[in-house]
């Protein structure tokens, strides 16, 4: 049958003037930490342009910065730093666990960072914590029309807007 995967990811977002050198000192020493045999994962996106409107990428059509449900973090990024631990087997959970969470919350603490992208948080953060890293001051407000439109909680994941 086929083999089976398991990844643990987490992610951050480098805002403008983010502390490069320290980003890439924490990518070495975390790369430099993994066994020879790791398939693990980091990498970063690139992000910016209409990402950053709602409208043109400049603004000049009328997009306004920040009236979304996802939040400014993402908005007005430059970056996103995704770390994923991927790996097969049952005895490695641990290892690899630990090493996803520590790499996300080591690039999280960095100067310029924050937030998380919606898939590729740490699912291991606390209530409260993670909805504050994906949605920001907009959760409260998505919770409020969550309860409107799906008031008996059919719609409901661990990621997901909860009544």
């Amino acid at each position: 049958g086929p083999i089976s995967f398991r990844p643990y990811m987490a992610s951050s977002f480098a805002q403008p003037g983010f502390d490069s050198t320290h980003h890439a000192k924490l990518v070495v020493d975390k790369v430099t930490q993994l066994p020879i045999d790791a398939i693990n994962m980091m990498f970063a996106v690139q992000l910016g342009g209409k990402v950053s409107s709602l409208g043109g990428g400049d603004g000049s059509d009328g997009g306004v910065r920040g009236s979304t449900s996802v939040s400014k973090a993402f908005r007005t990024a430059v970056m996103m730093q995704e770390n994923d631990s991927d790996w097969n087997l049952p005895r490695a959970d641990e290892h690899q666990i630990d090493w996803a969470t520590t790499t996300g919350n080591a690039f999280a603490a960095l100067k310029g960072f924050e937030g998380a992208y919606l898939n590729e948080p740490d699912p291991s953060l606390p209530r409260g914590e993670y909805e504050d890293r994906f949605w920001g001051d907009n959760f409260g407000e998505l919770q409020r029309v969550k309860r409107k439109w799906d008031a008996a909680g059919l719609f409901n994941c661990n990621q997901s807007v909860y009544n």
